[in-house]
């Protein structure tokens, strides 16, 4: 920044040596207060900047572990949000799958209640009795 202000004396005593040249000397004034408020505002905003800088460094650190500590959680609850309606989704497969198990056991057991109801223990013991003749025949006939 030294070297700045030292440019800056330099420019000055251009300029005061070119007014003792020139007859009009209010626009040389006009263009040094021009030049050295330009240069004080450059200078200003320098130091704003570094004194922006020093402060977000020191509070940078803090707000950093702070702002990752928050990703995390948010990370984690949208996971924990992701299983949660996973989990929601296979339940209610296993409820659909239960009542369609539940349906297709009552209809099993409706046929073997209508079987149980036509059945006939003479009809059971022709139809036995046929299949054995069946049966020696055919040892019979391989004998």
């Amino acid at each position: 920044m030294e070297l700045n202000l030292f440019i800056l004396v330099i420019f000055l005593l251009g300029f005061i040596f070119i007014s003792s040249k020139i007859p009009q000397k209010s626009i040389v004034y006009f263009l040094c207060i021009l030049l050295i408020f330009l240069i004080l505002k450059k200078y200003l905003d320098k130091q704003n900047n570094q004194n922006k800088q020093n402060r977000e460094t020191f509070q940078s650190a803090q707000e950093r572990e702070a702002i990752s500590k928050m990703d995390l959680a948010v990370e984690r609850t949208a996971n924990d949000d992701a299983l949660k309606e996973r989990v929601g989704g296979l339940e209610t497969n296993i409820e659909d799958l239960k009542k369609i198990i539940r349906a297709q056991n009552l209809n099993k057991q409706m046929e073997r209640g209508e079987d149980a109801k036509t059945f006939s223990m003479t009809e059971s013991q022709k139809r036995q009795a046929s299949n054995l003749e069946g049966l020696e025949k055919e040892v019979d006939i391989l004998l």
